[in-house]
C-alpha cells in the first residue's frame, strides 16, 4: 500500500503538528538571501535586461541566492554595491544529492533546505516538490498543490532540484554582509509604442506617447522601468547561460524535447532556446511594428508602475506640444493624386520612436499613419488624407533629336525631352507643395529651384536614373507650372 498521503490524510496522522504548520509563514532556505527587481530595461524585440538586488549575509565570504534567472548566455552579471568588494566566484553544481547514513543525518541535512525543490526516490516511486517541513520521522512535501507525507523509512535517496547559486565575495577587509546585484538579459517581455497626435492650434500638435508592455516573466513591483528606443546587439539571444542551465537542472531539462535532454549536452552547450522552456514562461505575442534598427539607444523612464507576470499594461510615457505645418505631396510618377501631410518638428527633449500615430482634430479622427524615428530637432511627417482642392497634371514631349553617336560599336540618338508639372490650388489660401519626378537621363535644366540627383543604372550606363524634387508655394486660387529638360540616349534602329 502506498505510504504517500494527500493533505486530508496527513491531518489525521499529524494532528497538532500540522495545525502549527498551517499557521506558519512559508519557510525559506535560511542561508539564501532574497532579491528584488529594482529596474528593467525593456526592448521591443521580446527581451528585457533585469537588475535585482538583495542584502546577503556572508559566511567566510560565501552566500547563496534565492533566485535563479533564465539568463541569456553571456549576460549574467553578479556584482556588489560596496566599492571595495567584488564577486570573485560563482558556483553552480550538478552534484545535488543529499548524503546521509541514518535518519538523524537526513534530518540535519534537510533542515537547512526547507523551501527548496527536492526529488525523493522512494519504494513507491518519485516524489518531487517543495520541501515544507522536516519532522523527526517524516518529510512534508508540497507537490501539485497537495501536501504529501514521506516517512523516512521509505526514503531511498534525496536530490535537491534548482539548487541556489553560491557566490564568493572578497574585499579589502572581512565583511559580514554585502549588497549583491544581479543583472541578466531574459526573454519574455516587450513593449510596443503608439501615439495620439491632436491638433491644439493652427500649427501645434499635442503628442502623447504610450507604451504597451506585455510581461510574460516576473512581477515588477516598485521598480524603475525603462522603455528602450533602438535595438542593441546581443549575439547570444536564444541561448541560456551555462550557470543558469546547471542551476535550474531538471526544471529546465525536463522541459526540453526528448532528443535534447542529455545532461552532458545541456551542461556543455548552453544553447537552450527560449521556446524550449517550461510553460511558466509566457512569451509576448509578436506585433508587426517596425523598429529603428541600430541607432543610439534612448531610455524612456517610468516609475511607480506595477506590472504583474502575465499582464498587458499601457502607460503614458510622455506628453508634449510640437510645432507642425501642412504639406501637400505629389509624386508625378504615381499619377495625379496629391496627399495632404502634417510635418512635425520634434522640439521635445527626447527622440520619437517608431510607432503608429492616431491623428485627432477636436476629438475627431483624421487619420492613422506610421510616425518614423525622429531625433531631437528633426522632422517627421504623417499622411492625413487625399487632397480634394489641390490638383496636379503632368505632361512630357520630345523637343529635339541630335546627331547620331556611335558608342561601344552601338549607334545612339541623343533625344532631348521637356516635362511640365502643373499644380492647381483651389483653396483660398496658399499651400506648400512637394513635387517629385523620376526620369531616365541627364537633366539639362530644372525650374523653380528644383533639385536633381542622379544614379547610374547597371543595365543602362548612358541613361542614369535621375530624381527631381521641388518644394514650392502655390497661392490660393492659382496654378504653378514646374518645368525640366533632360537628355537620354535611344538606340538607333538598324537599317
Amino acid at each position: 500500500m502506498k505510504r504517500h498521503f494527500a493533505f486530508a490524510s496527513a491531518l489525521l496522522m499529524l494532528g497538532l503538528a500540522v495545525g502549527c504548520l498551517a499557521a506558519d509563514t512559508k519557510p525559506t532556505p535560511k542561508d539564501a538571501f532574497k532579491t528584488k527587481t529594482v529596474s528593467v530595461a525593456i526592448f521591443k524585440d521580446g527581451y528585457g535586461f533585469f537588475v535585482r538586488q538583495g542584502l546577503a549575509n556572508l559566511r567566510d565570504g560565501w552566500c547563496m541566492t534565492d533566485f535563479i534567472p533564465r539568463a541569456t548566455a553571456g549576460t549574467f552579471w553578479l556584482y556588489t554595491s560596496e566599492p571595495d568588494a567584488i564577486v570573485t566566484t560563482v558556483r553552480s553544481t550538478a552534484r545535488n544529492e543529499v548524503r546521509y547514513s541514518n535518519a538523524a543525518e537526513l534530518v540535519s541535512a534537510l533542515t537547512g533546505k526547507v523551501g527548496l525543490q527536492v526529488k525523493i526516490d522512494t519504494e513507491d516511486g518519485d516524489v518531487q516538490g517543495e520541501l515544507v517541513r522536516v519532522l523527526e520521522d517524516m518529510l512534508l512535501v508540497k507537490a501539485d498543490k497537495q501536501l504529501q507525507v514521506v516517512p523516512f523509512a521509505d526514503v531511498k535517496s534525496v536530490q535537491v532540484v534548482g539548487q541556489p547559486l553560491l557566490l564568493k565575495v572578497e574585499g579589502k577587509t572581512k565583511m559580514n554582509q554585502a549588497t549583491i546585484n544581479m543583472g541578466y538579459l531574459q526573454a519574455g517581455i516587450n513593449w510596443v509604442p503608439s501615439y495620439v497626435a491632436e491638433f491644439v492650434g493652427p500649427n501645434k500638435l499635442r503628442l502623447t506617447l504610450r507604451g504597451t508592455i506585455t510581461n510574460g516573466v516576473e512581477d515588477l513591483r516598485d521598480c524603475t522601468i525603462y522603455l528602450v528606443v533602438g535595438v542593441p546587439n546581443f549575439m547570444l539571444k536564444g541561448q541560456l547561460d551555462p550557470l543558469t542551465v546547471n542551476a535550474l537542472g531538471s526544471a529546465v531539462l525536463g522541459a526540453m524535447p526528448t532528443a535534447s535532454r542529455g545532461v552532458a549536452q545541456a551542461f556543455s552547450n548552453a544553447a537552450v532556446s527560449a521556446s524550449e522552456l517550461d510553460n511558466s514562461v509566457i512569451l509576448p505575442t509578436a506585433v508587426n511594428v517596425p523598429i529603428e534598427g541600430l541607432k543610439e539607444l534612448y531610455f524612456y523612464e517610468l516609475k511607480g508602475l506595477d506590472v504583474s507576470g502575465g499582464d498587458v499594461v499601457m502607460a503614458t510615457v510622455m506628453v508634449g506640444d510640437v510645432d507642425c505645418r501642412s504639406l501637400y505631396v505629389w509624386s508625378a510618377d504615381s499619377g495625379q493624386d496629391v496627399y495632404h501631410y502634417v510635418v512635425i518638428k520634434n522640439s521635445l527633449a527626447s527622440p520619437l520612436t517608431t510607432g503608429p500615430a492616431l491623428v485627432l482634430d477636436k476629438g475627431r479622427p483624421v487619420s492613422q499613419d506610421q510616425l518614423t524615428y525622429t531625433s531631437v530637432g528633426g522632422e517627421s511627417r504623417l499622411k492625413l488624407t487625399l487632397a480634394g482642392d489641390v490638383r496636379a497634371d503632368a505632361s512630357e514631349k520630345e523637343v529635339e533629336r541630335q546627331a547620331q553617336e556611335k558608342i561601344w560599336d552601338i549607334v545612339y540618338i541623343p533625344v532631348v525631352s521637356e516635362g511640365k508639372l502643373t499644380v492647381t490650388n483651389r483653396k483660398n489660401e496658399p499651400v506648400e507643395v512637394e513635387v517629385s519626378r523620376t526620369v531616365a537621363g541627364k537633366v539639362l535644366e530644372i525650374s523653380d529651384g528644383g533639385q536633381s540627383n542622379s544614379q547610374t543604372k547597371a543595365e543602362d550606363g548612358l541613361n542614369p536614373q535621375t530624381s527631381l524634387k521641388w518644394t514650392v508655394k502655390v497661392e490660393g486660387g492659382s496654378k504653378r507650372t514646374l518645368t525640366y529638360t533632360y537628355l537620354r540616349y535611344v538606340r538607333a534602329r538598324a537599317a
